[in-house]
């Protein structure tokens, strides 16, 4: 019989192999074991990244068919009636739904500025939502509820920041969509249009009405840098025009942003204005930045006329927008969107692109 030489060899003790064995490919173990955790802390094995974040629930006898929130936080939500009858008066906090009665089986879309904080595109959100409608068939008011999970969607812009005191996107509300919440008080109130520059705006009658926003704070105060802006259409640019500050007749010491003569006019103990004269009842981006004790007026997204003005801001008056803090004698005629404030000094390229974002509609 014939013996494979195979046979006659003494058998290696199982610990030898194994150690042979991790010898050969440990190497290529570790590697991998490496490799899995840095793809497991960047997120690729997050089961976010096989199914996705986006989610709803809640709502219930309605559908959130699809949604979407931006950096600002504002939110925009489909709803499908799944009550089985009709419903009416649909609203949601914070902003409105149009239309506001559906059939059954019907959609109704809703905007609510600020709705959620603000934060950079790609990263996650989780908030409630809530809103109102009445049942048609029984006449009965309900509350509506649910919660929403995804991810920002729309650019990121350079001057959303901390810096923001105040974020008036003006959606049939004085909500405050920056990081301070700033709210404001409908004063009047101004009547709000829902088609203006950038989603719906509030139009003031101007000096015949009490009509303005105030708020419960001076915002700015000192001599700090600051920024503000706006777009406004007004109906006689001639006629002094109150956009914002918290100048007031019992506040002298206050800073006024105002249109006047047909030009954007800056009043802290001393006025400072120039630039192209506005037309009537066409959009105009206005901005007021100072820097360093230097005033800079823009219109449309372009430096128009700079000069000195270091004057303290000073008083206790709160800060209002479309009128004075106590006097309506210099009210806005005319219609006031996007109105926005910072505790710094934006840039020219800052001012330009945010003109050019907000001028797309």
């Amino acid at each position: 019989m014939e013996i494979h030489p195979m046979a006659l060899q003494p058998a290696r003790p199982r610990g030898q192999s194994a150690l042979e064995y991790l010898v050969t490919y440990g190497w290529a173990i570790l590697a991998i074991v490496i490799i899995g955790a840095a793809l497991w802390y960047t997120g690729v094995f997050s089961p976010e990244s096989f199914i996705g974040v986006k989610s709803a629930s809640g709502f219930s006898g309605m559908l959130a068919s699809d949604f979407s929130v931006d950096p600002f936080g504002k939110l925009t939500i489909i709803l499908n009636n799944q009550l089985g009858n009709a419903i009416s008066n649909i609203s949601i906090a914070g902003g409105s739904c149009s239309p506001a009665s559906v059939a059954a089986g019907g959609n109704t879309t809703c905007k609510a500025s600020g709705a959620l904080p603000s934060g950079a595109p790609g990263s996650t959100y989780q908030g409630a939502v809530r809103g109102w409608y009445v049942n048609a068939r029984s006449g009965i008011n309900h509350t509506l509820s649910g919660t929403i999970r995804g991810r920002y969607e729309g650019a990121w812009l350079p001057w959303v920041d901390s810096t923001a005191v105040l974020s008036l996107h003006l959606e049939n509300n004085a909500l405050d969509a920056s990081p301070s919440g700033n709210n404001g008080n409908l004063n009047g109130p101004p009547t709000f249009v829902p088609s203006c520059k950038k989603g719906g705006c509030y139009s003031f009658a101007g000096p015949s009405s009490s009509q303005k926003i105030g708020l419960s704070t001076p915002l700015i105060t000192g001599t700090g840098d600051f920024t503000a802006t706006a777009w406004v259409n007004l109906v006689n640019p001639a006629a002094a025009n109150f956009v914002m500050g918290n100048y007031g007749s019992g506040n002298a010491g206050g800073v006024e942003l105002y249109v006047y003569n047909g030009i954007v006019n800056y009043y802290a103990t001393a006025a400072t204005s120039g630039g192209p004269v506005l037309s009537a009842n066409q959009w105009y981006h206005v901005a007021w930045v100072r820097s360093s004790g230097t005033v800079t007026l823009y219109l449309n997204g372009a430096p128009v006329y700079s000069a000195g003005n270091a004057n303290a801001i000073t008083g206790s008056r709160n800060w209002y927008a479309g009128g004075g803090t106590d006097y309506n004698a210099e009210n806005l005629n005319g219609q006031i969107d996007e109105a926005h404030v910072y505790a710094r000094a934006l840039s020219a390229t800052e001012i330009a692109a945010m003109y050019n974002y907000e001028n797309a509609g």
